[in-house]
């Protein structure tokens, strides 16, 4: 009876110990999505800020001709680019400021990416310098 005792207790120490070591590490031979040929819609920025949305840090604000822009955090896209988010507002100071998207596309180039939502207020648009 003492030897049932011992089984009994073990039994479920058994079943336990199966679960609590480590799957295997496996990697993967076979891409299961292939490239992605997508190109990204959008307005291509002015290429004087092209240097200023990889180097500039988050929280600092810039003055493009009459906009405020201050840039936000950056971070890869599910399409695998670089983006960053923006804050653009019309004049320096200004209550109502736009969020945005930029992105840097295969070109190299960076692309404000159009507004996901339907808004009555006109999208700001970076105009090249004349």
């Amino acid at each position: 009876m003492n030897h049932f005792k011992h089984i009994l207790v073990a039994i479920p120490f058994i079943f336990l110990s199966a679960c609590s070591s480590a799957p295997p590490q496996v990697e993967a031979s076979i891409s299961l999505i292939g490239p992605t040929t997508s190109k990204i819609s959008g307005q291509v920025i002015p290429e004087s800020l092209w240097v200023n949305m990889q180097m500039t840090p988050t929280g600092v604000s810039q003055i493009y001709q009459d906009y405020q822009l201050q840039y936000g955090d950056k971070y890869i896209s599910a399409l695998n680019q670089d983006c960053r988010k923006m804050l653009i507002s019309k004049e320096f100071g200004a209550a109502k400021a736009q969020r945005r998207t930029v992105c840097e596309a295969a070109d190299q180039s960076w692309v404000l990416l159009p507004l996901m939502v339907d808004s009555k207020e006109k999208a700001f648009e970076l105009s090249q310098p004349d």
